[in-house]
């Protein structure tokens, strides 16, 4: 049975994404797939940029252009700079219509993963939102002051398995 809070909350923050985001998301990416699906990635995304506006109390519209996520993303779906703190944040976001579960282990494996490979200025892995911001990420990352923060933000209700909190931990 599903708990209806959960159902509320979720409908709630959809509806605060939706107010927040509407029109700013690039979901050029996105025009071939079914209208649940581009809503899915939409609110998957808006999510992301949510966490960003609320982290680093950035304009949604400029935490609208953190967004990364998109085929070939490595498992970032947002990547923002958080100039006050020197904090890079790196955002993996998983949009759960119904509020339940969590994200699957392979897509936190994914996150790790990229992170790494962005930590080695491994570029030519990601795409080209992420490319196209090489200049601005290896300039964050040579200065000495930078903390990396790694940010999963979902709308599932249960806590990381017990093998996604090892590779995430890690």
């Amino acid at each position: 049975r599903k708990h209806p809070m959960s159902i509320i909350n979720v409908n709630q923050l959809k509806a605060r994404l939706k107010s927040l985001f509407a029109d700013q998301i690039d979901l050029s990416d996105c025009k071939d797939k079914l209208p649940d699906d581009v809503e899915s990635n939409f609110l998957s995304r808006a999510l992301a940029a949510y966490a960003v506006h609320h982290l680093i109390d950035m304009a949604p519209t400029a935490a609208a252009t953190t967004i990364v996520d998109g085929y070939d993303d490595n498992g970032i779906d947002a990547i923002a700079y958080d100039e006050s703190q020197s904090k890079l944040l790196l955002i993996q976001s998983k949009w759960s219509k119904d509020g339940n579960g969590e994200p699957d282990n392979a897509s936190i494996k994914k996150f790790v993963s990229g992170i790494r490979d962005l930590l080695s200025m491994n570029f030519e892995r990601f795409n080209s939102k992420v490319q196209s911001r090489v200049n601005e990420i290896e300039g964050v990352l040579s200065l000495p002051t930078t903390k990396i923060v790694a940010i999963l933000v979902h709308t599932g209700t249960q806590k990381l398995s017990i093998h996604s909190k090892r590779d995430f931990d890690d």
